[in-house]
């Protein structure tokens, strides 16, 4: 019997549904169905007792309530009745995007948006949505899990167990970034490590750990006549180290919350000299206020406390900005071209206003996998090092991983400002080696005109 297309709620409209019903002389009457989710599945077992398994490969779905806006996976399912429809199985999934807008409740009164449900409606709806139990359903994504919001970018893997029921779904596990960058107050910092812990007691939202680094140009942030003078790091970069744990919540609309205070520190010490004599008072680290002048202005102050003010009325038109215009034209190119990353990053918008001269910053990451083990991104950049001293950018980046040995290879071609000097070329290369799940080794070299660095690295995960 052909059934053709069919909305199912969680999973979407299944296309060509072809449904065979036999039942043997004393038999129990089973169910054959055959269908397509982006790509074929089968429904084979009986009716009574009701207890059918669910099998497919390439399965195209979105799932609101855990926060996924589209994936694709193999999935291996039974379903059988035992006071309400009970789930359980394994999803292995070879791509995830997550988006963190998917659970929102529409919006009442905007174009498309549906009525808003009555009280009784809400409670009717819950009530049916509580007899679909998740019984310990294993879902396990190795790679390929990327999000993209205005908080930052990333690619994670995951392994996770799923409980409760559609009305209140629970989560165990954990998620573990592969690669990324997050942004704060209007600078982009690169991924050291990120965890994600889910416990059921949270539902499905995960409490998170991240520590993240970015680098500053010594030259750039100490202005001209300034009475800082640094001590340490040798070098002209210092480095600069973002951590935080905090819990992810959502507020009546579904809309996702990240409440976190975070810890700034730094590898700089620093030596302030006075007005009247010159002298100093020691090296010193930076204070907490100076380092978030330094992130939000990208210039050091001594005690920070003139940038203080800036600094917060700066992020904050930052991060509106963000959210209402680069955040939404990532999702939408993201969408259109049906690739693994877009990334958009620039240079504070209100340095557009401040007046302070210096180039406007933009760069545009595009990347997907070749295969199941490469990953590819191109990102082509104006303005958009760290000191902004070269006019165009040009960075391929191969990330080719194998189980617990991953290996990146970068390439780079930076042009400075016309008239300034000649293209500088950069190569990078680096492994890490994944002991277990908590302890990784790691090594690099990087190889460019003005220096060359080579490092190594313990990496620990708990």
């Amino acid at each position: 019997m052909a059934l053709g297309g069919l909305d199912i709620p969680l999973l979407g409209r299944l296309e060509g549904i072809e449904a065979t019903l036999t039942q043997r002389s004393g038999g129990a009457p089973s169910l054959l169905v055959d269908g397509v989710l982006g790509a074929p599945f089968r429904i084979d077992g009986t009716l009574a007792p009701f207890d059918l398994r669910a099998v497919g490969r390439g399965l195209q779905l979105a799932l609101p309530f855990l926060f996924v806006g589209n994936a694709v996976l193999d999935a291996d399912l039974r379903a059988r009745l035992d006071d309400g429809l009970v789930l359980s199985g394994n999803i292995d999934a070879s791509s995830v995007r997550v988006d963190l807008g998917a659970r929102a409740a529409a919006v009442p009164g905007e174009p498309g948006a549906p009525p808003p449900l009555s009280a009784s409606e809400r409670a009717a709806r819950r009530a049916a949505q509580s007899l679909v139990v998740f019984d310990q359903i294993r879902i396990v994504a190795p790679q390929r899990v990327t999000i993209s919001e205005t908080l930052g970018s990333a690619e994670a893997a995951f392994d996770l167990t799923l409980t409760g029921s559609v009305a209140e779904p629970l989560l165990q596990g954990n998620a573990t970034a592969l690669r990324g960058t997050f942004r704060f107050s209007g600078r982009d910092f690169e991924l050291v490590r990120a965890d994600a812990r889910f416990d059921p007691s949270q539902g499905v939202l995960p409490r998170i750990s991240v520590v993240a680094r970015s680098t500053f140009e010594k030259a750039r942030v100490v202005v001209p006549g300034s009475a800082i003078t640094f001590v340490t790091p040798p070098g002209p970069r210092f480095e600069v180290v973002l951590a935080f744990d905090a819990d992810v919540t959502t507020d009546d609309d579904g809309d996702v919350n990240l409440d976190l205070v975070p810890s700034l520190t730094s590898d700089a010490t620093i030596e302030v000299a006075t007005v009247q004599n010159g002298l100093t008072a020691g090296a010193r680290p930076l204070t907490d206020l100076e380092l978030l002048g330094l992130i939000a202005l990208g210039r050091l102050e001594p005690g920070g406390g003139g940038a203080f003010a800036g600094a917060v009325a700066q992020t904050a038109l930052d991060t509106a900005l963000d959210l209402l215009v680069v955040s939404e034209l990532q999702a939408a190119l993201s969408e259109a071209l049906g690739i693994d990353l877009v990334e958009i990053r620039t240079t504070a918008l209100t340095d557009l206003f401040d007046g302070s001269g210096d180039p406007f910053g933009v760069s545009l990451r595009f990347g997907g996998y070749l295969s199941d083990e490469l990953f590819a991104s191109y990102r082509v950049g104006t303005f958009d090092d760290a000191e902004r001293a070269f006019a165009f950018t040009n960075e391929v980046l191969l990330t080719y991983d194998l189980g617990p040995v991953a290996f990146d290879l970068s390439g780079r071609l930076d042009f400075p400002i016309a008239g300034a000097g000649q293209p500088v070329p950069g190569v990078s290369a680096a492994v890490r080696y994944d002991i277990s799940r908590s302890f990784a080794l790691e090594a690099g070299v990087d190889l460019r005109t003005e220096r060359q660095t080579a490092r190594l690295g313990v990496t620990l995960r708990w």
